[in-house]
């Protein structure tokens, strides 16, 4: 099994009221709002570093978290953040939306114009080297990016284990037809 790295953790939830943005930057101290920029609220957090973005219609996001953990924690401090100042009147929603970035580097390299070929439901992004890649849509709940290098980056709304067979099955799937066997010497030739 490849070992798969946790790169971000994007949730959001919704919030079910409207807010008033310049309000809350007055009230609550880490809450700066980029008015010219911008209509949310951001809230930063470091150590580890991140983000969560508060819509005036009251869609709150997190971005930058690699835990589910992490994720739920600071979304919590943020929802204690307003409660405390009375712009909500419960902690408690649920998560309507989660993204996970995740990646893994193989081995060995990737012919893309081999993976063009053999697997037509895929796209070559950024033709210029060595940032090029391959954007292969698989069930449309997971886009994954294959990178010459053997780097593979993955997007989906599943939850983790998911990825994690899905990323084996794709794997096994390129390995069966041979677009892993090439070296970086041959696809650059």
């Amino acid at each position: 099994m490849a070992d798969l790295s946790i790169e971000n953790i994007i949730t959001s939830i919704a919030l079910d009221a409207s807010f008033d943005l310049d309000s809350i930057e007055n009230t609550i101290e880490n809450a700066v709002w980029y008015q010219e920029e911008a209509s949310f609220l951001v809230f930063t957090f470091s150590d580890p570093k991140r983000v969560v973005l508060l819509t005036e219609n009251g869609y709150l996001t997190c971005t930058g978290p690699t835990t589910d953990t992490i994720a739920e924690e600071t979304i919590g401090q943020v929802l204690h953040l307003l409660y405390e100042q009375g712009f909500i009147d419960t902690i408690s929603y649920p998560i309507s939306q989660q993204i996970i970035t995740a990646s893994t580097s193989m081995p060995y390299s990737i012919d893309l114009m081999d993976f063009m070929d053999k697997l037509p439901q895929t796209t070559l992004r950024n033709a210029n080297e060595p940032a090029a890649y391959v954007e292969y849509i698989y069930d449309s709940t997971f886009t994954f990016l294959f990178f010459a290098t053997g780097k593979i980056i993955i997007n989906s709304s599943q939850p983790i284990i998911e990825i994690e067979n899905t990323l084996e099955s794709v794997i096994k799937k390129i390995e069966d037809l041979g677009i892993l066997e090439k070296g970086m010497e041959e696809i650059h030739a």
